[in-house]
């Protein structure tokens, strides 16, 4: 009865919880020499962004994390931008649909200490935050 009840939890709110890994890669590449990066430009979705829009969120911020990686050449952190689409994956199970200012292209672009301290920020949130019933937007 109480694994049943574990799961119930884990299905009720499935952003509650990050995978501590993720938040490790992310501190990791915050501390790698932005210089080698500086003409980088990525769109940068906000904690605001992914209380209305989990989904696109964390895809774009999975999708930037690639160009990221590219830019800077790193092929020691290719599970962080995995793991952030498998967990967007835990949210298509709801049937509402996110609005189209949601899309990763809509989001300003920023330079990638920004990008970065944004999706620190948005881990820690989503950690930090109660489950959603609803959308802030």
């Amino acid at each position: 009865m109480g694994m049943v009840l574990c799961l119930a939890c884990l299905m009720e709110a499935p952003g509650r919880f990050v995978s501590p890994d993720l938040v490790q890669d992310v501190e990791y590449l915050r501390k790698e020499n932005f210089t080698s990066c500086e003409g980088c430009m990525l769109y940068t979705p906000t904690w605001r962004d992914y209380q209305c829009c989990p989904v696109t969120t964390l895809e774009c911020f999975s999708a930037e994390v690639n160009v990221l990686l590219r830019e800077w050449r790193l092929v020691r952190k290719p599970g962080l931008a995995r793991g952030l689409k498998n967990f967007a994956d835990k949210y298509r199970q709801s049937p509402q649909r996110e609005p189209d200012f949601c899309q990763c292209e809509r989001h300003e672009e920023r330079n990638a200490e920004e990008f970065l301290l944004q999706l620190s920020e948005t881990l820690k949130g989503i950690s930090s935050a109660t489950p959603m019933k609803t959308r802030q937007c």
